[in-house]
């Protein structure tokens, strides 16, 4: 029996088999030797269990060669595991715009470990904290053109810079109030990281006006168009004219009572309210008319280029812009609106800066393309920024007809050369930012996951946004297949922004 070969039970063993000494018991002399062993102990088991000090020393070596592979099966199997799942996190909070409730509802499903509610939160805190708000050049200075603004989540403001042309978020914060000081805070950490400003595109707010002026007092300021004009009258616009539409349908209704009457006395009563109805319609579609056309004169004043596609001349337009106004402040009736025009007055030189920027591209193109094509191009561009902005369907598809027509006349003229000078004209015409509108399509990019925090966002999950938002790669439009960081940088960018963040994660 003593002579027979031992089996490979649970770990080799150099020694004969003896039936005596189950596995078991094997187990139990290996543990006590390995974990528990004080002076004497070796000696004890041997005696014990009528075994030589060496076998039990035999037993110890293979048994803690065991323990530390499978602990190091273990700890790869479970690093594999919160990897995977710190990935489906990201994935379905970002990508899916998914609550966290939600995320782990999903996962749960999926039958994914590390699915709590409080895991998920932590993970997606930890990797915010890895992340930072500002973005860097490490290697050197970059320009680019800032388009700032606050939005809010509930009362509390995110300040937000970005670069319109890239469409990257160069900065985002989130502040107990809209200060001075914070925007100057951000701006310093922008300037001391290597991203300098060639103009800033900004609205009428004093907080940012004073930090622009002590972080970046040479720097050209443009002020917002859309925010000085579009969002102040555009509002009257729509009031003026529902209130129309309003007074039409009254006197419409006079009018059928009045035909309803039976008794002439009545017919006299009902024609007074009738006529009084018509005074006040003709009065309302005349004060909608007359602001029509003082808003949308206003409107033309910031269209760049004539019917030929030449550029205008920017004192004409600002002279225009300014009897405009003063003709908008003689006629219209409304005293409200009025001070709004007189509003407008007192900054109309600050609003047309981006006339000195198109005209120093113009000059560089010039010398590069034909002049025929270069003014089709212009008023593609123009046409283009004119349908993206038109509400009516009616209205934005006519636009949409000549803007055809004009692609379909530059690719005549370019014939071969058609895609390379299209897009390196348009990329420079792009770089003409006139309001800090693109700010206003991130706050409609970061709203849902606003609402599915409740509107109670933190810093970190801010930074993560913006990390996802500067990586990810855009499905349609005319950035369609790039990344913000892509156009920003110059460099191509060859894995998708999830490789890129796991990168950056320490997974404990």
């Amino acid at each position: 029996m003593h002579n027979q070969e031992e089996p490979k039970i649970l770990f080799k063993s150099s020694s004969s088999r003896r039936m005596d000494l189950t596995t078991e018991i094997r187990i139990k002399i290996a543990t006590i030797s390995l974990f528990f062993c004080i002076h004497g102990t070796i000696t004890k088991l041997s005696q014990r269990y009528n075994i030589s000090r060496q076998f039990v020393y035999n037993l110890k070596t293979e048994f803690e060669d065991f323990y530390q592979l499978s602990e190091q099966k273990i700890e790869s199997k479970l690093d594999t595991t919160l990897f995977y799942s710190y990935k489906m996190a990201l994935s379905l909070r970002m990508e899916g715009k998914c609550s966290i409730n939600s995320t782990s509802t999903i996962m749960r499903r999926l039958g994914i470990s590390f699915s709590s509610v409080g895991s998920i939160s932590e993970h997606l805190k930890h990797v915010g904290q890895t992340l930072t708000n500002v973005i860097s050049n490490a290697d050197g200075v970059t320009f680019a053109i800032f388009a700032s603004d606050e939005i809010y989540s509930k009362k509390r403001p995110i300040l937000i810079t970005c670069d319109p042309v890239s469409f990257t978020i160069l900065h985002i914060k989130l502040c107990k109030s809209c200060t001075s000081k914070a925007w100057e805070t951000e701006w310093e950490r922008l300037k001391a990281n290597g991203v300098i400003p060639l103009y800033i595109v900004k609205d009428e707010g004093t907080e940012m006006s004073c930090a622009s002026t002590k972080i970046f007092p040479d720097t050209k300021i443009q002020s917002d168009t859309y925010h000085a004009v579009s969002h102040k009258l555009g509002l009257w616009h729509i009031r003026l004219e529902a209130y129309a539409y309003k007074k039409i349908e009254t006197e419409y209704e006079k009018e059928r009572l009045l035909n309803n009457s039976k008794t002439e006395e009545i017919r006299i009563k009902r024609n007074l309210e009738y006529q009084t109805a018509k005074d006040k319609t003709v009065r309302a579609l005349n004060n909608l008319d007359d602001f029509e056309f003082i808003y949308f004169n206003l409107l033309s004043c910031f269209e760049l280029f004539d019917s030929n596609g030449n550029l205008k001349n920017k004192n004409h337009a600002i002279d225009k812009f300014k009897a405009t106004l003063e003709l908008g402040i003689e006629c219209l009736e409304y005293e409200t609106l009025i001070k709004r025009l007189e509003a407008i007055f007192k900054i109309k030189d600050r609003l047309f800066y981006f006339y000195d920027i198109a005209s120093d591209i113009l000059n560089g193109l010039k010398k590069e393309t034909d002049t025929l094509i270069l003014n089709f191009i212009c008023l593609y561009w123009q046409t283009d920024k004119r349908w993206i902005k038109t509400k009516d369907s009616k209205i934005a598809k006519k636009i949409k007809i000549q803007e055809d027509n004009l692609l379909a006349d530059i690719k005549e003229l370019t014939d071969t050369k058609f895609e390379q000078v299209l897009g390196k004209t348009l990329e420079k015409l792009n770089c003409i930012v006139q309001s800090s509108s693109a700010v206003e399509c991130i706050n409609s990019i970061l709203r849902p996951y606003l609402n599915t925090c409740k509107n109670q966002p933190t810093q970190e999950f801010l930074n993560l946004f913006m990390f996802y938002h500067n990586h990810r790669r855009f499905r349609a439009g005319k950035r369609k297949g790039r990344t913000p960081m892509e156009m920003f940088t110059g460099e191509i960018q060859s894995r998708d922004w999830l490789d890129l963040l796991m990168d950056k994660i320490e997974i404990e």
